[in-house]
């Protein structure tokens, strides 16, 4: 960015930087990675003595601007439940937003991970870290999911993907 203008690093003033800053263009988040990227190339060479200082200390940017939260409604949640015609992702939808478990533990999720009782259903999913955790699933849920196979065994996948092995996350993400 100084070598553009013709300056060295060695020269990089707290002005230079601020206004390189107020030229740039583009999405706040992409501006916002550029500017760490100096930040951190001016630290490091502060650090190794290439620099008698880090003009970047005294600088003072502002968090990127996120857009509004993209939050649906349970209206349109439903909405897009009822629009969908295939039965298989539909529950897979259902089963995700009704436990919040994570795309990758659906996948991996099968029908020995899960236990009725009369206290509720309950699915032992592995999550980040292989951290074991148990989740709630609502009994309706249940009855859609098992409606989809109801001659499962034990070790089949509780959402099958067309082939009936385990559905990938690249499908579910597709869903």
């Amino acid at each position: 960015w100084l070598t553009e203008r013709g300056r060295s690093l060695q020269l990089a003033e707290l002005e230079h930087l601020q206004a390189w800053i107020a030229s740039l263009t583009g999405a706040p988040r992409s501006i916002a990675r550029r500017v760490a990227a100096v930040r951190s190339m001016l630290g490091f060479a502060a650090k190794l003595g290439y620099l008698a200082r880090d003009p970047s200390t005294l600088l003072r940017v502002g968090k990127p601007q996120g857009g509004a939260l993209r939050v649906l409604s349970e209206t349109d949640v439903q909405r897009m439940f009822g629009s969908e015609p295939d039965p298989r992702a539909r529950a897979a939808l259902r089963l995700l937003y009704a436990t919040g478990i994570r795309n990758s533990e659906l996948c991996a999720l099968r029908h020995q991970h899960v236990t009725v009782r009369k206290k509720g259903i309950h699915a032992s999913v592995l999550g980040k870290g292989s951290k074991p955790r148990t989740v709630a699933i609502p009994a309706a849920i249940w009855r859609e999911v098992s409606e989809l196979n109801p001659a499962a065994k034990p070790d089949d996948p509780v959402i099958a993907g067309r082939d009936a092995a385990p559905i990938d996350a690249r499908s579910l993400h597709r869903l």
